[in-house]
């Protein structure tokens, strides 16, 4: 099996200002191209750090992806970091310097003389189309080695990649499954599926956990075992399917927003402790306005008050943080959306108490005609605390749905 190394290239990663996202998705997919991913390194902005790691790379791997550094500004040293590591010259291609300067034109009205960078290719190299930015990827064969350079940005990064995906792609390689479980915990999740997940001898299962993200088990298998994979993904469904909220890359809100359209149900939210952060899940997702019809921040106890309608007797005797009150504010936003279903959540996140009440304590309810509430007493940082409420809000909806 051929080794691949991924380089990712920018100071930004390597000080941990932004997080390395292109590697999880690199990793996967070379895998499922027939590579074994030997070692992924992160690499400063730093000229003869690259030219080393490119050298170490080549010597090591047969493919070499790096993403970053392809920008016009002077931290951007990626092809010329490649072009001294292997001796290969860098052209000035008159025609991608054309094609490049009007993306920028559009994208800022100005072109400034720096955009002739993205417009250096490595001579020999097959040039490869962004269809998100400016900035394109190259293809280099070299003395049999391969050298693919991609943007750093995740969406262009993977936008080139899957432009060439295919004459890279060496067998059918290995398939990858991901089931993701939510409201139970790892150690419990393994003990119940243990005679299920570890009696195929070709299929290796990986688990990992999140406070926010539930709990995922990665499968991966050779293709020729891709029966065995489905069998024992079927058996884990029928086991365990209503605690799987996502298979692969789909998240917790697309599967939400995917039931609601299927059911042609809407939703409408009535957020306090988590102040937007469940409506900013739900419409990161494409084609959500069919299903979403909007929310209130009840942030303030006024809001509650006199947009919601919470009666005074309630504030005054449970508080905004209780059962009584968030079942207020889901009637009073199923009422004034229309919606089928709403959401309400109203806790504490910290870092001090509120109403005598400890923080990470938050009730969520979710109303369809009837009520379904919850209490829950969350740990963590205050974000923390706010992601986890957002996504049981979510998760909530989707068992009532079925899903």
């Amino acid at each position: 099996m051929k080794k691949a190394c991924i380089l990712t290239i920018g100071s930004e990663i390597v000080e941990g200002i932004i997080a390395d996202e292109n590697s999880v998705y690199l990793s996967k997919r070379l895998l499922e191209l027939g590579y074994k991913v030997a070692r992924i390194v992160s690499v400063d902005d730093a000229l003869e750090d690259i030219i080393s790691e490119i050298k170490r790379s080549v010597r090591e791997c047969d493919l070499i992806i790096t993403t970053g550094g392809l920008g016009p500004t002077e931290d951007d040293l990626t092809r010329e970091g490649i072009s001294k590591a292997l001796g290969v010259d860098l052209i000035f291609d008159k025609a991608l310097y054309e094609v490049v300067s009007e993306k920028v034109r559009k994208f800022t009205g100005k072109v400034v003389k720096s955009i002739e960078k993205e417009a250096m290719v490595l001579k020999g190299a097959k040039v490869i189309e962004n269809g998100v930015g400016s900035a394109p990827g190259q293809l280099l064969k070299l003395n049999g080695k391969t050298i693919l350079v991609l943007p750093g940005p995740p969406s262009e990064m993977k936008d080139v990649f899957e432009r060439i995906s295919d004459e890279i792609k060496i067998g059918e390689g290995y398939i990858v499954k991901i089931l993701k479980f939510y409201g139970v915990r790892e150690s419990i999740l393994e003990d119940e599926l243990r005679d299920i997940i570890y009696s195929y001898d070709k299929i290796k299962v990986a688990t990992q956990a999140s406070y926010t993200m539930g709990v995922w088990i990665r499968f991966t298998a050779p293709h020729e075992n891709k029966e065995e994979l489905c069998d024992l993904v079927r058996k884990v469904k029928d086991r365990k399917g209503s605690d799987i909220y996502a298979e692969d890359e789909e998240t917790m809100e697309e599967r939400l927003v995917s039931l609601l359209k299927i059911q042609r149900k809407t939703l409408s939210v009535a957020e306090s402790c988590t102040g937007g952060l469940l409506s900013s899940l739900l419409v990161k997702v494409s084609g959500v306005s069919e299903v979403f019809k909007g929310g209130i921040i009840a942030y303030n106890e006024s809001v509650k008050r006199e947009i919601l309608n919470i009666d005074e007797e309630i504030l005054k005797n449970f508080g905004t943080v209780s059962e009584e009150c968030v079942r207020g504010m889901s009637e009073s936003a199923s009422r004034i959306f229309k919606s089928d279903y709403s959401i309400a959540v109203s806790g504490v996140a910290g870092p001090k108490s509120f109403e005598r009440k400890p923080v990470g304590l938050v009730y969520i309810d979710v109303y369809g005609g009837f009520h379904k509430t919850v209490e829950r007493n969350y740990s963590g940082m205050r974000n923390v605390i706010r992601m986890k409420a957002a996504m049981d809000s979510m998760d909530l909806l989707r068992r009532m749905l079925g899903g």
